[in-house]
């Protein structure tokens, strides 16, 4: 199932909304309630202008595992479904700040995501 942006109004407001598309590195994450122990976790977002997604993560020195799907953002308010058509476990608050993407998820108490544009 495909959620395409929905945008109402001239594209002087489609300007004003955040900017996701390209692939993204996670850099940082704040976290209230999660422990990511000794091992180092690299992630990997990339959001097409068709929005699809592909996050690609590996844990340690285990292999990537890749997870597919769509994206809808309404406002700066970004949520989306796994190719299987599960959603999300969280939407997510987005701000982007040049180069640096911030998801923060809608429900508090959860981890904070911090990217940065490749």
């Amino acid at each position: 199932m495909v959620f395409p942006i929905m945008l109402i109004g001239c594209k002087k407001e489609k300007s004003s909304l955040p900017d996701i598309i390209g692939t993204w590195e996670l850099m940082d994450i704040k976290t209230k309630s999660a422990h990511i122990g000794e091992e180092q976790v690299q992630i990997s977002a990339t959001f097409n202008a068709d929005n699809t997604f592909s996050v690609s993560q590996m844990i340690g020195q285990g292999r990537p595992v890749t997870y597919k799907g769509t994206w809808q953002l309404k406002g700066s308010t970004l949520s989306g479904k796994y190719s299987d058509g599960k959603p999300w476990g969280a939407t997510y608050h987005i701000t982007v700040d040049g180069r640096v993407l911030t998801m923060t998820p809608v429900i508090q108490g959860a981890e904070t995501y911090i990217y940065q544009k490749k």
